[in-house]
This record gives C-alpha cells, sequence and structure tokens, in this order.
C-alpha cells in the first residue's frame, strides 16, 4: 500500500514452505533458524536506517521469537509499532499470565500496538496498554476481485487448509450427503492439507464415496488465478470451527459472493447486520449440507446475496491504508 510517500520495505521471516503447521512447537532446528532470522534483521536494520519499524506479531509460539526480535531491534531507538494478529483461545501466549508478560513487553517496546476488532481490543484491554491500542482491520484489495455478478459461472469455491478445524472434513461429508440425493455440483477448492497424513485421510474419504467429480483440487493458487476464482464463484463455502478475523470471508464479499459460513463468533462479527450470508452450524455436516442444497436450488437469492456483497465497501484497504498512516505519522 503506499503510506502517503513512505517508502516501505519488507522483511519475509517465513519457511517458504507450501505445508506449515502454524501451531508447531518449538524445536532446535526452529531455534537456529529464528537466531538466523534475528541477526538478519538486526543487519538490514543498520543498512536502511528506517524512520518506523512495524512488526508482525501473533499468539502461537512465535511470539516468543517475536519478542526477542523486539528485544533485539529496541538499541537501535527506532519507534516501533506492534501489529498483533492474534486469536483469542486455544494458543501458547493466550493464558493470564502469559499475556500479562506479553503486555509489559508490548508497552516497553512498541510505540503503538495494532488490534484487529472491537471484539480484539475488549478481549485484550486488561493486558495492555489501551492508549497504545488502535483497531485495523484485516483488509483486501477491492480492485482485485471486482467483477460482474451476471458472469459468475461456478457455484462453489472453498479457500483455506484442508483440515478439520477449517471445517474440510465437514464439507466432505456434506457433499456425500448431497450425493446420495443425487444433487450435481462442484467445489472448487483453493489451499493444502497441513499434514500429509491429513491429504491422505481426504483421498481415502474421496475414493471411498466417490466423490472425485464433485470435487476441482487447485492447491496453493495465487495471484490472477486466484482472483478469477472468486470472480467466477457465485458462493463461497467457510465451515471453519475456529478463526480470528478471517480475511478469506472479506475476499468474498470484495469478490460479490454469497457467504455460507459457520455460525462461530468471529464469522458473525464480519457478517452480521448484512444480507448476503446463510449459516449454518458449526461441525454440523447435515446443516451444512442442507444450506448448500438450498444456495443450488435458490439462485434469486443467492443473486441477491452477491449484490448485497457488492454493496459493503468497510473493508477495502484503502480504509486500513488511513488508519494506518495516521498512526505512523503519530510516532514519527
Amino acid at each position: 500500500m503506499n503510506y502517503e510517500n513512505f517508502e516501505t520495505l519488507a522483511f519475509d521471516t517465513s519457511n517458504k514452505k507450501l505445508r506449515e503447521d502454524l501451531s508447531g512447537k518449538v524445536s532446535f532446528k526452529s531455534l537456529l533458524h529464528n537466531y538466523s532470522t534475528v541477526e538478519r534483521i538486526k543487519k538490514t536494520v543498520r543498512k536502511e536506517s528506517p524512520q518506523l519499524i512495524n512488526i508482525f506479531v501473533t499468539s502461537g509460539y512465535s511470539v516468543l521469537r517475536d519478542i526477542w526480535i523486539l528485544r533485539s531491534l529496541s538499541k537501535f531507538k527506532i519507534p516501533t509499532i506492534v501489529h498483533f494478529h492474534s486469536k483469542t483461545c486455544g494458543e501458547f501466549i493466550l493464558k493470564p499470565k502469559r499475556l500479562k508478560w506479553l503486555g509489559r513487553c508490548f508497552d516497553k517496546y512498541a510505540r503503538g500496538i495494532v488490534l484487529l476488532s472491537k471484539y480484539h481490543l475488549d478481549f485484550f484491554k486488561d493486558y495492555f496498554p489501551k492508549e497504545k491500542c488502535v483497531i485495523v482491520e484485516n483488509f483486501v484489495d477491492y480492485s482485485k476481485f471486482d467483477n460482474v455478478i451476471d458472469s459468475k459461472s461456478i457455484d462453489f469455491l472453498f479457500v483455506g487448509r484442508l483440515s478439520k478445524k477449517k471445517g474440510f472434513f465437514d464439507l466432505l461429508e456434506a457433499v456425500n450427503l448431497l450425493k446420495k440425493k443425487g444433487v450435481c455440483f462442484k467445489v472448487n477448492v483453493i489451499g493444502l492439507a497441513v499434514k500429509s497424513s491429513e491429504e491422505k485421510s481426504i483421498n481415502q474419504y474421496i475414493d471411498k464415496n466417490n466423490l472425485r467429480n464433485y470435487f476441482v483440487f487447485h492447491g496453493a493458487v495465487f495471484g490472477e488465478k486466484k482472483f478469477n476464482l472468486f470472480r467466477q464463484s457465485k458462493l463461497l463455502l467457510f465451515p471453519s470451527h475456529f478463526e480470528n478475523s478471517p480475511v478469506v470471508l472479506k475476499e468474498g464479499i470484495a469478490a460479490k459472493m454469497g457467504i455460507l459460513a459457520s455460525n462461530i463468533t468471529a464469522n458473525l462479527i464480519i457478517l452480521k447486520g448484512n444480507n448476503n450470508f446463510l449459516l449454518h452450524e458449526v461441525k454440523n455436516s447435515i446443516h451444512l449440507a442442507k444450506q448448500m442444497e438450498i444456495g443450488l436450488k435458490d439462485t434469486a437469492l443467492i443473486n441477491q446475496m452477491c449484490h448485497d456483497s457488492s454493496e459493503i465497501k468497510k473493508f477495502d484497504k484503502s480504509i486500513a491504508q488511513e488508519k494506518i498512516t495516521k498512526l505512523f505519522k503519530s510516532v514519527i
């Protein structure tokens, strides 16, 4: 994004793996990798001498590395913002005592703390200095997803890791239930299984129940191919068991899609107040199948949902850009 003529330099700390277990624990190998990462970041900061440092921090075990980075960079006396891309349960740092420690670290090393929603602010307000907290939603570049609703041709799209937590096994069962009723359709899938064992289970289920004709697996796709699948699709399937602030829903909205999502809190926070969605009970493949059948049969309803999505503009990157630019200016 263009932050009013701020020149930005990105440092990528990822392992460059297509399959990555994001909930994996600390290992000796990861410690060596993280030590190397911290040293490379310090070298980059010395060379570039930035006016501002913006660090993305998550709530899993990688938070230990991220605090290590924060402490290491503090000696440069450069204003630092923490973008806390956190869940609110189920991850390493999300225990009261650990959050108190994290809050002290953020207060000591960060000039600003970016949180993903008011829901997150309410959750962390007892641990983080509230005066430093700013809400900036996950955002989407709407221009990448723009399309003409009447030209959409694909019925269903699933985007995400092919895992039980993402509801993909619920989707398999739902598709099988609809197959037994003689309903014909296809689900386009963007994503990979995290583990080879999960991929094996998926393939075994599909072969056992003769579901090959119901799925088109595109793998991990990016850029124009990904955008085209969104543009062409009428209904996004999002049966996840747990989410944080799911950007996939916002991508579906930007692509003027109807949304069929599980009724978890994170999804409701994004969807509430709109008429562009159907909900199903989380972990309930029977209810998911019923809602999918509605999506296939009631074309007028789905078209109306697509048009309702086209009216929602609040997740566009321009909104986030204004907030982030204002924050940058306040700390430099």
